[in-house]
């Protein structure tokens, strides 16, 4: 199988290639996000709403009932499983994996870290023909995440050399991405939709052969307001075959909104919706939530510095509202002698890679960021999650408190609340405990934290 992004990492961030104008305005503009939910969709108001079966998903499959082989996949597959010590299927997996693998359109909600992505990975190899030919198109709403999804795709193909995947996003050169898709013949896409959209508006990308059109954080990318991508998905779509299989994937879908459910719906024909009927279960429960109390906003360095000496964590990522908070965090932090790196989009694509691999590699043990890392991220030892500033609502919180406890490890959040006239931090967490059905109770001061993880 060929990895095509380690010559991205080896060779374009040494060369630190500019971009040539294919990256789309609109892809990260992640960080800020809308106060409002209204707005109408264009495909909602042109079309009728699709049938649809509704199907509860239930998180309390037994799982000493299943493992992999009990889907009939290619024992290449279960193969790449076991190396990589996959025993038993998650509930989504349990859930969605028949689904996937029948060939129907599919909408899936589950909580983050739940394996989503193992579904539409496994399914969709499952069904490949190896052609040369684009067979799998994933769009995702970062350049982050679609090197995260092309290497879980390499890592579940380790058997399967015919796999070839690629992933293409803006902010760096669109030479390569011209030249490997014309010599080397990806049967796997996993991109971002602008420069998708603009290598295949420049005939530079054939999606004539896709059999499978995955959208990833779905409620993110169509969402109607700013940031949304709702257009650039559909003519993505528009340029498949009318006969491919659609599947979307969100942690957050809030299917009392009608309108976001139309928009999902328009893309597919006759899906199958597994959605959470409990809030409470979009929670994952590895992780400890707790909120720290504080009468002015000056007082938030000084409790972190505290928190971060008392909380015995693998790695941390510290999330701020805005981009200049986090520079200034991250600055504040490495004069203390605590050494961490920025993460928000106001970063060159060179640096934003070389800072997403340098805490991959657990070279650094904290991140500041802004929302740009809130969503579909998988860092692996991230054992801790402090909101330096409480996000603005209550699937903010949600996303953000997902990068740890993901696949049933344990994890803690700690929220800096600010209780002063200036501050909305109070309300937001009433909201996320109304929502969620949870509770966030102040850290108490003779928590050993070193426990929970």
């Amino acid at each position: 199988m060929l990895d095509y992004d380690d010559y991205l990492f080896e060779d374009e961030l040494e060369a630190g290639s500019k971009d040539s104008g294919l990256a789309s305005p609109q892809e990260d503009e992640f960080d800020h996000q809308s106060r409002t939910a209204g707005g109408k969709s264009d495909l909602a108001a042109t079309k009728t709403i699709t049938p649809v079966e509704r199907l509860s998903q239930s998180m309390s499959v037994k799982k000493e009932m299943l493992d992999f082989n009990s889907f009939g996949l290619r024992p290449e597959l279960v193969r790449a499983l076991q190396t990589r010590h996959y025993t038993r299927p998650a509930p989504a997996q349990v859930t969605g994996l028949p689904v996937a693998l029948s060939g129907c359109d599919l909408l899936l909600q589950s909580k983050e870290g739940s394996g989503k992505t193992a579904v539409y990975c496994l399914s969709t190899l499952q069904a490949m023909k190896f052609g040369n030919r684009i067979e799998i198109l994933v769009i995702v709403p970062t350049r982050e995440l679609a090197v995260q999804v092309a290497r879980e795709f390499q890592e579940f193909s380790e058997f399967l050399p015919e796999c070839r995947v690629h992933s293409l996003y803006g902010g760096l050169g669109a030479i390569r991405d011209r030249i490997i898709l014309q010599h080397k013949l990806p049967n796997i896409i996993v991109g971002t939709p602008g420069r998708l959209l603009a290598l295949l508006k420049g005939s530079q990308l054939n999606l004539r052969g896709v059999t499978h059109f995955i959208v990833d954080e779905c409620d993110k990318l169509l969402y109607p307001g700013p940031g949304g991508m709702s257009h650039e998905v559909r003519e993505l779509l528009d340029a498949c075959p009318e006969d491919r299989q659609v599947m979307m994937f969100t942690g957050t879908i809030n299917r009392d909104e009608a309108e976001r459910e139309r928009r999902f719906l328009k893309l597919m024909h006759c899906p199958r919706l597994l959605l959470v009927e409990d809030p409470s279960e979009l929670v994952l429960t590895g992780v400890s939530q707790f909120r720290v109390t504080l009468d002015a906003e000056a007082r938030k360095n000084r409790k972190l510095l505290e928190l971060l000496d008392r909380i015995n964590y693998n790695q941390v990522v510290l999330f701020v509202n805005t981009i200049e908070r986090c520079q200034a965090l991250c600055d504040l932090l490495n004069e203390k002698g605590l050494l961490c790196i920025p993460f928000h989009s106001g970063m060159s694509q060179i640096e934003r890679l070389r800072n997403f691999n340098m805490f991959r590699n657990f070279d650094r043990r904290i991140l500041v960021a802004t929302d740009l890392m809130g969503r579909g991220i998988d860092y692996e030892f991230v054992t801790c999650i402090i909101n330096y500033d409480v996000p603005w609502t209550a699937e903010i919180y949600l996303h953000r408190v997902g990068r740890t406890g993901r696949m049933e490890r344990q994890g803690i959040a700690v929220s800096l609340c600010v209780t002063d006239n200036k501050s909305d931090d109070v309300n937001t967490l009433l909201m996320v405990e109304r929502r969620y059905l949870i509770l966030v109770p102040e850290l108490p001061d003779d928590l050993d934290t070193g426990i929970l993880l």
